[in-house]
């Protein structure tokens, strides 16, 4: 598997505006929600500028992301998300 490049939101809506950006999903790998964009290159992932994943507390605040970027469909996936749990620890 190829890894996913990382991308921060002002540099994914810079994709978003050249029409790269193919598809989009919101997914939990356990604790949180992250995004991640298809292009023809393969998939990007939000990261904060310091590189590290862009993690979101709630599945809102990371579809109000992909919104304010021009980004008004995609896809959810929540198979590993644990609601209950608070930290990784």
């Amino acid at each position: 598997m190829v890894p996913a490049m990382r991308l921060t939101l002002e540099q994914l809506k810079l994709l978003v505006e050249s029409g790269a950006v193919q598809s989009a999903r919101i997914r939990s790998p356990g604790l949180g929600w992250l995004i991640e964009a298809r292009t023809a290159q393969g998939y990007v992932t939000l990261h904060t500028a310091r590189g590290a994943p862009r993690v979101f507390a709630s599945l809102d605040t990371a579809a109000r992301s992909l919104k304010s970027i021009g980004i008004a469909v995609w896809q959810a996936d929540g198979t590993l998300w644990h609601p209950e749990q608070r930290s990784l620890v």
